[in-house]
């Protein structure tokens, strides 16, 4: 198959440190990024000059203005136009990558030749590095800043019905089709890759990853065939007119719950996933390639530590969590900031506060004058229409004239 022409932003962050967030793009079709080439000094002044320049990229809203400077660098970047923005774009967020242990380098071999750049966010102009919540945070509110773009997830959550045994079935078919072998048995469980290394299976860390390498081939299987069908319907009955831009997004923090495991073989075990992972993503390309062609642009942030939620936050808000069973401590933590993550990129409206205290008393006093004024009109044209159906009028002489005595 001819390797396709995508467009791809690769976004790596917590890389070196906790906290530390790097920038890598990668662009293929050369239609997005401008003055492409390695650029280890780059610096983007903040997680906000991140997110302007993902919108950009991706032709949709940033989620705030920008200040001069930081416009002129996106600006100096990107290869922006409202009449060149891609069919779809895939945003994944995994957290537990770094470039120290060749992990982001595994992961870049998913993707096809291209020119590329890269960069470290920055927490502000002449700050430190911006934490890998804030960055997070920052591209998800891209999701806030457009509202007409419907950001669909590639998770559990886009699987209906789906439990362990259905997630082992979709891990099962993406080895297959990666080139590796899913080996099922129990404690014993492991997934051998093409390379010759194993990943082994049994612990809660590594559980945690399988599932969600079955659930992101799975939901990415059915949403982009679905959106590919949809999407062949609709340029039928418009005859070839414009799509929007589609948008699929998921977190992934299995690497980094296999990088924290502190297990004996715990390098070779998060290599042997990262090659896993990046077998994934080449299916995934191919299934966005057969859906949209090469107008696609992918965005993967790459957090090196996603922050670990409190015990009892874990225990409460992401209980319902689907992962691995047993998943306690660090992966139920794992776990419940994923949940809070896709929550950022599928923000529901806030609800209206009530008002109390004088405001609720002037409320109600409104309200209650603008019924009564309501009810008075009504009950005047009411009375009105009454009056004027009902009045006696005088006949007109002129055609009625009255009768008259007879002479005779």
């Amino acid at each position: 198959m001819a390797r396709p022409l995508l467009a791809v932003l690769l976004v790596a962050g917590c890389l070196a440190c906790a906290g530390a967030s790097h920038l890598l793009v990668h662009d293929c079709s050369h239609r997005h990024l401008d003055h492409p080439g390695q650029q280890a000094d780059l610096v983007l002044a903040g997680p906000g000059v991140a997110a302007g320049l993902t919108a950009a990229l991706a032709g949709l809203l940033p989620p705030q203005p920008l200040d001069r400077e930081a416009a002129q660098q996106v600006g100096s970047l990107v290869k922006s136009s409202v009449f060149d923005r891609p069919a779809a774009v895939v945003l994944l967020n995994i957290a537990g990558a770094s470039p120290d242990d060749g992990t982001l380098d595994t992961l870049a071999t998913a993707l096809p030749d291209g020119s590329s750049l890269r960069a470290r966010v920055a927490a502000g102009a002449g700050a430190g590095s911006a934490p890998a919540d804030a960055v997070l945070s920052a591209l998800a509110a891209v999701a806030g800043a457009n509202p007409d773009v419907a950001f669909e997830r590639l998770d559990a959550s886009a699987l209906k019905g789906c439990g362990a045994a259905c997630l082992e079935g979709h891990l099962h078919d993406a080895a297959q089709r990666f080139g590796g072998v899913l080996e099922p048995r129990g404690d014993d469980a492991s997934l051998q890759l093409p390379s010759g290394g194993a990943l082994p299976l049994a612990s809660a860390a590594a559980r945690l990853f399988a599932d969600e390498l079955g659930a992101l081939h799975g939901a990415a299987r059915s949403k982009l065939r679905a959106r590919a069908d949809a999407r062949r319907q609709q340029r039928a009955a418009r005859e070839g007119a414009g799509d929007d831009v589609a948008v699929f997004h998921g977190t992934l923090v299995g690497l980094q719950a296999l990088r924290a495991s502190g297990a004996p073989r715990a390098d070779a075990d998060l290599a042997a996933a990262a090659e896993a992972l990046a077998g994934v993503l080449r299916e995934l390309a191919a299934e966005a390639e057969r859906a949209y062609g090469a107008d696609v642009v992918y965005q993967i942030t790459m957090l090196g530590d996603a922050p670990a939620a409190a015990a009892g936050e874990a225990e409460g808000e992401g209980a319902g969590e689907q992962g691995p069973d047993g998943a306690e401590g660090r992966e139920a933590s794992l776990l419940t900031w994923r949940r809070r993550a896709l929550l950022q990129f599928d923000p529901s409206p806030a609800p209206t506060p009530a008002p109390s205290g004088p405001a609720a008393a002037k409320a109600f006093a409104a309200k209650a004058t603008s019924y009564g004024v309501a009810l008075l009109l009504i009950y005047i044209t009411a009375a009105v229409l009454f009056a004027m159906v009902s009045m006696p009028f005088k006949q007109d002489t002129l055609l009625w004239g009255r009768p008259k005595a007879s002479t005779e």
